[in-house]
């Protein structure tokens, strides 16, 4: 009983100590100008997921470039080896 005592003690006091940034569901990091309003500010919550969402973009913008990168050069690769076929072909049908 103790235990949960406890349990319930430390969870309320963790609850109690979030900020109203992450009441609002803000991204941690993303200060808010207006943290001591007793409610969701909901414009400063809008720029806080533009943010999030520009970041997020450029991310995957990069790992799509990263990504295609090795494929290009195998296709680079594999052309060259074709016209090497190619050519040798052509020169044993003469």
């Amino acid at each position: 009983m103790k235990f949960f005592l406890l349990t319930m003690f430390a969870a309320t006091i963790t609850f109690s100590a979030t900020t109203n940034a992450e009441n609002c569901g803000v991204p941690k990091g993303f200060v808010l100008g207006t943290e001591t309003v007793g409610h969701c500010d909901i414009y400063q919550r809008q720029l806080a997921y533009r943010e999030e969402s520009l970041e997020m973009k450029r991310i995957m913008e990069e790992r799509q470039e990263n990504f295609a990168e090795p494929r290009r050069e195998a296709i680079k690769q594999y052309e060259a080896d074709l016209e090497a076929l190619n050519e040798k072909r052509s020169s044993t049908q003469d």
